[in-house]
């Protein structure tokens, strides 16, 4: 679901010949993260911005991961309140 959301909000996905981003799956099962791999600096944070605001719009919960500056963590709504 991270995936389609963030090609359909037109980021671009990693692969062998450019950068973009990479989901993969967290610490624990309930998170995922998503990396920017674009570069470095006011690029990665403007790109991260897009990311994050498609996925909460989508209804994905998003956080900062605490060590790594380029990524993002990625959660389903607690649905249980």
């Amino acid at each position: 679901m991270i995936r389609q959301v963030l090609r359909r909000a037109g980021c671009t996905e990693f692969s062998d010949t450019e950068g973009g981003f990479v989901v993969d799956h967290g610490q624990d099962e309930e998170q995922l993260r998503v990396v920017c791999t674009i570069g470095h600096g006011t690029a990665v944070q403007r790109e991260l911005r897009r990311y994050r605001q498609a996925l909460t719009q989508a209804g994905l919960q998003v956080g900062r991961h605490s060590k790594d500056r380029n990524t993002l963590l990625v959660s389903m709504p607690d649905t249980t309140a």
